[in-house]
């Protein structure tokens, strides 16, 4: 194995390096990953099933608010409640995501964190080219798609922007928290952080692991509508379309998995460059729509 902070060979057996001295955490590096599987259970927990349960407590909680009706003559969400309660969703389940994944990775987290000490700036560097490779890669992408006359934006994106549009101040306070800070917390512990380790018990190559990650994460990105399109027995189209949408979210999971691998799997290096993605991103459709 190699010595975290000098990257010497050592003995696997070795609680500290005979270079640098550095304390050597076995559990963190060559550890089960029993905690990391556990990360990936809750988090497919929360997001597919208590994801239901939450949306039914918001609708209760609107109707005794406003005292308003939720369903139209249809049987359909009005926009406003629809509103309300899709961002007050996405807002609780986040947080709820936070805390429990956070609970479970945090002896992950410590251990990134205080490597900053003597990788810092090596993180910091990464998390900008990180950055700047993300947008090179949607640029790309992007123009492909228009060029094979693919216009518009997945579903996930059009309820993000609809959200923002729609939402009082408190709640896109709220709102851009969990873009910008929950969201990307919890995506990196689990897509980067959770799935790399998972993935060195097959012994796989740097690379596969970076394709496998980038695809999960690009792939959760459109699988919710998706899953509605095919329950809702959608044209075929519109299912390939929503995959061809992917294709970004993917290409940005291949930047994220990438950095993180270079820095010696430091989560910290696409937090940073995660975060600052959705930041910008946040304050370009902040000044488009409001």
């Amino acid at each position: 194995m190699k010595c975290p902070k000098c990257q010497k060979e050592i003995d696997n057996n070795q609680d500290f390096c005979g270079y640098c001295g550095n304390h050597i955490n076995h559990a963190i590096i060559e550890g089960k990953p029993t905690r990391h599987i556990i990360s990936v259970i809750v988090y497919y927990l929360i997001i597919y099933f208590l994801i239901s349960f939450i949306q039914l407590a918001i609708m209760a909680v609107y109707q005794h608010l406003t005292g308003k009706p939720i369903f139209d003559e249809n049987d359909k969400l009005l926009p406003q409640a629809e509103n309300f309660i899709s961002i007050w969703n996405q807002i609780i389940v986040y947080f709820l995501l936070l805390i429990s994944i956070g609970l479970i990775l945090i002896k992950d987290i410590i251990y990134d964190f205080g490597r900053l000490s003597y990788q810092g700036k090596k993180v910091i560097k990464y998390a900008l080219v990180g950055l700047l490779l993300i947008y090179a890669v949607n640029y790309l992408l992007n123009a492909i798609n228009s060029f094979a006359g693919i216009a518009g934006s997945s579903e996930n994106q059009s309820i993000i922007e609809n959200l923002i549009r729609n939402c009082s101040d408190f709640e896109l306070f709220l709102y851009c928290i969990v873009l910008v800070i929950c969201a990307p917390l919890v995506e990196e512990l689990i897509f980067r952080k959770s799935f790399f380790q998972i993935l060195k018990r097959f012994k796989l190559s740097k690379t596969k692991k970076i394709i496998i990650s980038g695809v999960l994460f690009g792939i959760l990105h459109v699988l919710s509508a998706i899953i509605t399109f095919i329950v809702n027995q959608n044209p075929i189209m519109d299912i390939v379309i929503e995959l061809i949408y992917s294709l970004p979210y993917i290409g940005t999971g291949f930047v994220l998995s990438f950095i993180y691998a270079e820095t010696d799997e430091n989560v910290v290096t696409p937090l940073i460059a995660h975060m600052l993605n959705n930041a910008i991103s946040c304050i370009a459709m902040f000044f488009l729509y409001m």
